[in-house]
């Protein structure tokens, strides 16, 4: 695998995502972020780089990989 940075990052402040396992992606509507569970709720990842590329939406990322995921 390749080393994926997390550049930026805010606050989810959306309707509380019940049950979801943290690490998965819950959300994919607000480009360029998407909304990832935590323990304690959600984070929106919003800019990410893997290694010796250039810094993209995390969107476009998840978008990308998304067979490998089983989306």
């Amino acid at each position: 695998g390749r080393k994926l940075n997390i550049w930026s990052t805010q606050t989810y402040d959306g309707p509380v995502i019940a049950g979801s396992v943290p690490g998965r992606v819950v959300d994919l509507s607000v480009r360029p972020s998407v909304t990832v569970a935590t323990g304690d709720g959600a984070i929106m990842i919003n800019t990410v780089q893997f290694e010796g590329a250039e810094v993209v939406g995390a969107a476009e990322v998840v978008r990308s990989v998304s067979d490998t995921l089983g989306r």
